[in-house]
């Protein structure tokens, strides 16, 4: 057998095709390239701690183009977005000698959209497809999203291929209603009820004064004259940084609460960012989702700046299109005209967001 010697050019083009998601326009660091490799990193680690799975795949890019400083975080990113559909689960490790949370495959199912269309979900271990034959050329990865279009007797294909049809409304999750007011003080009350919890080194806080637009810029360490309740994160001996609310005096945290405290198979991210949209939206600057219309006027474009919790994540994904981040955004979806005032409601209802509109439209 001849050995040849590849470019890392050509390395990174026989990845893309191995993965199955090439397309026009995508290349090997695109959100459905590298969905695509840690689902399948996830195959064969899982159960793993997040920073695992991202470091693998970050180790294996390594040198091909596109790669960047910003590697570890984009992989974050997705890896965060494939939880939050289902496709991994953030679980308890259910091992005391190694205490935290841990990614496991998130079982095979389905969840069907109101178009007919379907969102394939899970992962299968070692790497095997989630659907074959005839079904698995008609999969089209949108961004971190695997869908089939509508088809006659799709979802008996579906069921043959051995995935479940998922219950929408279970599926989805969405939170009781609250306001903003009622949330914070709940946290606040649950941090009155604790005692001190003596010296935390390291912790990071979610600075509520720094401008909504801009997430990753919000988080800091902590500064001397930090006072106050502050969404924070603090190193662990084991896994992730652990999520948590924090009364801080004179820069030291003096009380917390870990997060979640709705049990430990929900998510701490999203209770934090859920907390955060509250407190930002108390302060009078809440978060925001910019809207813009296609000049076709068949859908708007929404760009969203902060991180969602999963639930909402996943009501976006029933009916919108997740789309590359760019123009600022943290992410965006496509979203159909006719469904996009009713979406607008839902997040201003639930994550108290303020829509900012501009007055220009974009080409489709």
């Amino acid at each position: 057998m001849d050995v040849v010697r590849l470019d890392p050019q050509a390395v990174a083009t026989k990845a893309l095709s191995s993965l199955g998601v090439g397309g026009a326009g995508l290349d090997l660091f695109s959100p459905e390239a590298l969905g695509a490799l840690l689902r399948r990193a996830g195959s064969f680690l899982c159960p793993a701690p997040p920073r695992t799975l991202v470091r693998s795949v970050a180790d294996v890019l390594v040198g091909l183009p596109g790669y960047g400083d910003d590697i570890l975080e984009r992989l974050g990113t997705s890896l965060e977005a494939l939880i939050g559909i289902g496709d991994l689960l953030d679980l308890p490790s259910g091992n005391p000698e190694e205490p935290g949370r841990r990614v496991f495959l998130g079982p095979p199912s389905f969840v069907p959209r109101a178009s007919g269309a379907c969102l394939l979900l899970g992962v299968r271990p070692d790497a095997e497809p989630l659907v074959t034959g005839e079904l698995a050329q008609l999969v089209e990865c949108k961004g971190y999203l695997r869908l089939v279009r509508s088809l006659p007797d799709l979802r008996d294909l579906l069921a043959t291929n051995g995935l479940p049809e998922r219950d929408v409304a279970q599926w989805v999750r969405n939170p009781r209603s609250r306001t903003a007011t009622d949330l914070v003080a709940e946290f606040q009350a649950r941090l009155q009820a604790v005692g001190p919890s003596g010296d935390i080194a390291g912790a990071q806080i979610l600075d509520p004064e720094t401008p909504v637009r801009y997430y990753r810029a919000r988080w800091r360490p902590l500064r001397s004259g930090d006072d106050g309740a502050f969404v924070a994160r603090r190193p662990q001996a084991y896994g992730a940084d652990q999520w948590c609310f924090a009364r801080v005096e004179a820069g030291r945290i003096i009380r917390l609460v870990d997060l979640p405290v709705a049990g430990s198979l929900a998510r701490g991210a999203d209770e934090a960012w859920l907390l955060q949209a509250a407190i930002d939206a108390m302060l009078g600057h809440p978060q925001l989702v910019r809207v813009t219309e296609e000049t076709d006027g068949s859908h708007a474009i929404l760009d969203l700046f902060s991180p969602l919790p999963a639930w909402a994540q996943r009501r976006l994904d029933l009916l919108a299109t997740p789309l590359r981040s760019g123009r600022g955004a943290l992410f965006s979806y496509s979203v159909p005209s006719g469904e996009t005032a009713e979406e607008l409601r839902f997040l201003e209802e639930t994550l108290w967001m303020s829509v900012d509109q501009p007055t220009h439209k974009i080409g489709p």
